[in-house]
């Protein structure tokens, strides 16, 4: 919600087209628009229900409408701007445009409610800017006759109090004139002008959406204004300050300002203006106002029918909820039709009262009319409202079937959810001897391993002792070679001993036989010698 433009002008001045023309340039004005109407606007009003819903009811709420030509005093917005009016308020522009970068509202009404408006978008943080959109205000007048069967004083009284209140409550704000003829005859060039004097980019490209423009803001949305001067009416004691109060908004248009340097000069106007309606009889203006609110009665209505309009809201919110709560649904559905039967009593009752009105004065017959006129909208609207609530109701009993089948399918997933429940013990049975299994393994791992453990334990004294064999055996084999090797040693001198074994024999023998002599021959060896 960073940027607001906030078109105002007077009734019939040109406020749809251009705010028409924002929209088609991408600036967000809302989705739940009023509906077009052939006899007044053909392409649309451009206009958000609910500030238009608001403005009414508030309006009223002051004993005001906002054709009313009578002066109110100054701080009468602030009797009936009540801090739950402005929550009001706030929340519409919240439901409606809190992811807006730029956005627009568009209502004539804005001309005498702007106060109540800077107040609240201060509090949002919102920096508000004002598009005041003038036309010429005898083809307003021609328009407001043909349409509405105003005189042209009043006409003239009306163009004058939107337009000098408009300028004087939007100062100190950021803020551009423009005119409807400029903006008609201009199109495209003017709405790029006017972004330059707003300092901004409209979302949408303007080359893609001049045609658009071109398309949108034709002849045809004129009214019939541009017409011959038999249709325009005199504007009576107002037409001098008129007059000066449209040359100054149209001078300000052309040159581009925001007016502050003319403050004294719309101060003057506003003063002509004042000192003209103080001749206005203060018996009569009561009077005028009690018509407004019916003694009570429309103002009486006008709180049901708001109480109805959030009944009808906490119906679709509760239509969103049924789903969670149809018991709730229920009562909220008996409440409704009971709620519905004594609106209807009641605006029964304010027709009856307002049949009393008509026949106690016929001095203000055309008044009481258009009063009837708005009573019979208002029921018409109630009608609307009556056939909404029926849609909810069938919408109600579609959601009671709906629920039923939820029943059916909850009551399936529950029946799956007990075999689930029976297959998933089954799991934790078969996983609980899983883990007994796992105990089981992991202790005959543990014995394994210690087995292991011991196993390589003996290897290595097995290998040990391996080792000493093996070193024992190298010894013995040492051993066993020199034994050879002395074997050997021995066996040559006992070789040696055999081959001479025969010569000793002999001579043995020799020996031992008789001889010449017993002494030793000088060739015989010694005995002892061998």
């Amino acid at each position: 919600m960073n940027k607001a433009l906030l078109v105002v002008g007077m009734h019939r001045s040109g406020t749809s087209a251009l705010t028409g023309a924002l929209s088609i340039l991408g600036v967000d004005i809302g989705e739940e628009l009023l509906p077009a109407k052939s006899d007044e606007n053909e392409k649309g009003f451009f206009e958000l229900k609910e500030v238009h819903s608001f403005h009414e009811r508030l309006l009223l709420s002051g004993g005001r409408t906002w054709d009313a030509p009578w002066p109110l005093a100054p701080s009468w917005l602030d009797r009936v701007a009540t801090p739950s009016r402005k929550a009001e308020l706030r929340g519409i522009l919240e439901r409606n445009f809190a992811d807006s970068e730029l956005w627009a509202v568009k209502d004539p009404r804005l001309c005498q409610l702007l106060p109540m408006w800077r107040e609240v978008l201060t509090d949002l943080g919102v920096d508000p800017t004002v598009v005041h959109i003038v036309r010429q205000p005898e083809a307003v007048a021609a328009s407001l006759a043909r349409r509405d069967g105003f005189t042209g004083e009043k006409s003239g009284l009306l163009w004058l109090d939107h337009n000098a209140t408009a300028e004087h409550d939007s100062r100190g704000l950021q803020r551009v004139f423009v005119t409807y003829e400029g903006l008609l005859d201009s199109k495209m060039d003017s709405m790029e002008d006017l972004a330059d004097r707003l300092n901004i980019a409209w979302p949408r490209d303007t080359r893609t959406t001049a045609a658009e423009i071109e398309d949108f803001l034709t002849g045809d949305l004129d009214h019939r204004g541009r017409s011959t001067s038999g249709q325009v009416r005199e504007f009576g004691r107002w037409a001098e300050v008129v007059a000066a109060l449209y040359r100054l908004l149209q001078d300000l248009s052309e040159t581009g300002g925001s007016g502050e340097a003319f403050d004294n000069d719309f101060d003057q106007i506003r003063a002509r203006q004042m000192a003209l309606q103080a001749d206005f009889d203060p018996t009569l203006l009561d009077h005028c106002t009690r018509l407004v609110l019916g003694t009570g009665g429309l103002n009486e209505l006008e709180l049901t029918l708001d109480a109805a309009e959030r009944e009808i809201a906490g119906a679709r919110a509760y239509a969103k909820q049924v789903e969670e709560s149809l018991g709730l649904a229920q009562v909220q559905e008996a409440d409704a039709r009971e709620f519905i039967a004594s609106l209807g009593k009641k605006i029964e009752a304010h027709r009856l009262h307002a049949d009393e009105i008509e026949s106690y004065t016929k001095t203000l017959e055309s008044d009481l009319q258009e009063k009837e006129t708005l009573i019979r909208a208002l029921e018409e609207d109630s009608a609307r409202k009556a056939g909404l609530i029926t849609g909810h109701e069938k919408m109600l009993r579609e959601a009671a079937r709906y629920a039923r089948s939820l029943e059916s399918e909850l009551e399936k997933h529950q029946n799956q959810q007990k075999e689930l429940t029976r297959y998933t013990r089954g799991l934790e049975s078969e996983l609980e001897k899983h883990r007994n299994h796992q105990k089981e393994l992991t202790r005959y791992t543990q014995s394994l391993e210690s087995e292991l453990e011991k196993r390589q334990s003996h290897q290595k004294e097995l290998t040990l002792y391996t080792q000493r064999l093996l070193s024992e055996l190298e010894k013995q084999q040492s051993q066993q070679r020199e034994f050879l090797d002395l074997i050997q040693s021995l066996e040559d001198p006992l070789e040696h001993q055999k081959a001479r074994q025969p010569d000793v024999a002999s001579r043995t023998d020799a020996a031992l036989s008789p001889g010449p002599s017993e002494s030793q021959r000088p060739d015989e060896p010694k005995q002892g010698h061998d």
